[in-house]
């Protein structure tokens, strides 16, 4: 097995060595998956570009690898865009262009760069018009995301400092990002125990093996690899989502290409016990998902069952027994409004779950009395994350009743009052 060969196997390892990413799986989130679509279509994309004959098969890898990754995101058709013009830069550039004209003639050259962009375009096609339809639908293609980039900033959608905020970040400024990078790459400020949500060391402890690594990497990576780490750490910083391991694609791409190269390298160089003490330090981060599998294999289940109920750790913050500020518990009727702010759940159960949904409504009508009664039943409290309704019946006007970490988890619609004259 040649050098890159090798590499390539050690930075897979090193990738699946991240906790969060080898934790997901069993949490149900996809953040891992989607890394790994870019990784898919770089690999695409630069044998393309680098082959000395182009084929139908590289191509074809190349049009699927773009549509796999652009349908795997919101912004992944920006992002393929973004990285296709760095390559292309970079291949383009004084560095290159010198060979590559000799090689080809520059018709030539011009022509199979040509070729490449039209297969990469192929498989754009899906997700542009997916995008455009968002655009012409809710007013952002990216809905129910803001689209903020290169100036460009959509009138509606949710954006990138709230959704910064659901995803842990604290306060906004750099000062917040750089406190929240510390925390999920390198100093903890609790001890780990949910690395699927990678706040808290979700790279574990690969980035200080990568920093300690870093004397090494001037010899055990080759120039284009140079130039695709500072690629990528330069968007990671500029996309300002470094600070989020399961967020920060090409961050995590720098680390284990960097971490596949040193035990490239050190495996053909003495003394090979430096070797062998990086791999066993970043083949002992896969044993959190080891456990998982032999929960797996005993119980015949894909999980160890737990008295989670029992156990202090459960519910750390309750005001009283069996009552979370943070998630009331109303045993009130509810009304949903969509879009709702938070995907993965709706902030408002408590452990007893006695709050109901009695319906969910995508385009709400108050009547005259200001009152929503889907199903013929009518709701105590409403979910309008959005303010839906007071845009859609300015003869009402909202009033929230909780309010949970700046954001109104619900409230209800009241007739407004007229001013007076």
């Amino acid at each position: 097995m040649g050098r890159d060969e090798r590499w390539a196997t050690y930075s897979a390892l090193a990738f699946l060595a991240l906790p969060f990413v080898n934790t997901q799986p069993f949490s149900g989130y996809i953040d891992f998956a989607v890394i790994g679509a870019l990784a898919f279509f770089l690999f695409a994309l630069w044998r393309a570009i680098r082959a000395d004959r182009l084929s139908l098969r590289n191509l074809s890898v190349l049009a699927l690898a773009a549509l796999a990754f652009s349908m795997s995101r919101q912004h992944g058709p920006y992002m393929s865009l973004l990285l296709t013009a760095a390559l292309l830069l970079w291949r383009l550039g004084p560095w290159h262009a010198a060979a590559e004209t000799e090689r080809w003639g520059l018709k030539g050259h011009l022509l199979r760069l040509t070729v490449v962009m039209l297969a990469l375009a192929l498989g754009l096609v899906p997700a542009a018009f997916l995008h455009l339809g968002r655009y012409l639908t809710y007013g952002s293609p990216i809905y129910p995301y803001r689209f903020e980039a290169f100036g460009l900033v959509s009138p509606t959608g949710m954006t990138r400092l709230e959704t910064a905020r659901w995803a842990g970040l604290l306060s906004t400024g750099w000062e917040a990002m750089l406190r929240a990078f510390l925390r999920a790459w390198l100093v903890p400020d609790q001890w780990p125990r949910d690395f699927f949500d990678d706040r808290v060391l979700g790279a574990g402890l690969l980035l200080w093996l990568g920093l300690l690594c870093t004397p090494l990497l001037r010899r055990a990576l080759n120039r284009d690899a140079k130039f695709l780490s500072l690629a990528f750490v330069a968007i990671a910083v500029g996309l300002q989502d470094f600070w989020l391991p399961r967020w920060s694609m090409t961050g995590v791409l720098a680390l284990v290409l960097a971490l596949g190269a040193a035990l490239a390298w050190l495996g053909a160089h003495d003394p090979r016990a430096l070797w062998a003490l990086l791999l066993l330090a970043i083949a002992a981060h896969l044993g959190r998902p080891l456990y998982d599998l032999y929960g797996l294999t005993r119980l015949g289940q894909p999980y160890l069952r737990a008295d989670l109920w029992g156990r202090p750790l459960f519910v750390g913050q309750e005001a009283a027994d069996g009552v979370v500020s943070m998630y009331p518990d109303l045993g009130a009727d509810f009304v949903i409004v969509r879009p709702v702010e938070n995907g993965f759940m709706l902030p408002f159960y408590g452990r007893r779950l006695t709050n109901r949904i009695v319906g969910v409504l995508d385009e709400p009508q108050p009547d005259a009395q200001c009152a929503l009664q889907p199903a013929g039943q009518a709701a105590e409290l409403i979910i309008d994350q959005r303010f839906e309704l007071a845009q859609a019946a300015p003869q009402c006007a909202w009033v929230c009743t909780y309010l949970g970490e700046g954001l109104c988890l619900a409230g209800s619609l009241v007739p407004a009052r007229l001013p007076r004259r």
